[in-house]
């Protein structure tokens, strides 16, 4: 079944079923299934909704007739209605940049992540590093542990580290390991585990938890312009899947300042639904900050 969901202020099973009010609503849908997870979980074929407000729920045969001249009238065709998501752990300006970048989702095993990894840095011969993510710790066996070698095989010129796809977990390059001072004498960090060759010691390129951040600490800072495109990105994604709340589990004071400056960006009549073309959002215009 094809599904549609609405960010609304008010949830569907607040509004009285057949509920009529002046003026004529902004927009009515018609011909759809409307779940109004009400204590019937009731399902009705239209909806009309003004200043973000539902304000009629019921069959598509009473619906025209609080539609006015200037009503926008889309016909659903079956199509289901659902009230907004909302998800409770998302670090969307993380996924934002992961996507923006060398991208491994995409790919299921390790000789489809060299390729993208291959692929992207000849098509970026300008970038200082080949960052990204999306990789599976199961497409490199027990352990999890992707080697160094496969990426040095297409890109030994300039450092690279990618997440896995669970955030845990890094993949580098010797030339990251090298810039980040990491040999077999680097002790594991209090917080993570730098993995080794058992008969070498030499690290084999794969990172665990805080043993990342000893090549994030030699990575370039983040520009501004950066992350509020990664989270320009995400947003657009979360509408086109109908999620409009959402709570970032971990925000730095950079992370803090890019949700601010996307705010201030909106209020100056930004839509996030028009920065990337392969994704269908669309922004209710309002994004709120609270403190912990």
């Amino acid at each position: 079944m094809r599904y549609l969901t609405l960010s609304v202020l008010t949830c569907l099973s607040t509004m009285p079923i057949g509920c009529q009010s002046e003026p004529s609503p902004d927009f009515l849908l018609t011909n759809g299934v409307i779940y109004t997870v009400d204590s019937e979980r009731s399902v009705h074929g239209a909806l009309a909704i003004r200043d973000g407000l539902i304000t009629f729920v019921g069959a598509t045969d009473q619906a025209n007739k609080p539609a006015g001249d200037t009503t926008v009238v889309i016909d659903l065709a079956g199509k289901m209605v659902l009230p907004r998501l909302q998800d409770t752990h998302i670090h969307p300006i993380m996924g934002g940049l992961e996507a923006l970048s060398c991208d491994l989702n995409a790919g299921d095993i390790a000789n489809e992540y060299v390729a993208i990894i291959k692929a992207y840095s000849e098509a970026n011969p300008q970038l200082g590093w080949i960052t990204g993510g999306g990789w599976l710790m199961s497409a490199f066996g027990p352990g999890g542990m992707p080697k160094k070698g496969l990426i040095d095989a297409v890109v030994s010129d300039r450092p690279a580290i990618r997440t896995s796809t669970d955030g845990h977990s890094g993949w580098a390059n010797s030339k990251a390991l090298a810039l980040a001072g990491i040999t077999a004498e680097t002790p594991d960090p209090v917080d993570g585990r730098i993995n080794h060759n058992p008969v070498t010691g030499e690290p084999i390129g794969s990172l665990q938890e805080g043993a990342m951040s000893l090549v994030e600490a030699v990575m370039p800072e983040l520009s501004p312009e950066q992350r509020l495109a990664g989270l320009r990105y995400r947003v657009d994604m979360l509408h086109a899947y109908g999620i409009t709340p959402i709570q970032d589990t971990i925000v730095s004071e950079a992370d803090l300042a890019t949700y601010q400056a996307l705010a201030r960006a909106i209020s100056a009549g930004f839509d996030p639904s028009q920065y990337h073309q392969n994704h269908a959002g669309r922004c209710d215009g309002k994004l709120h900050c609270r403190d912990a």
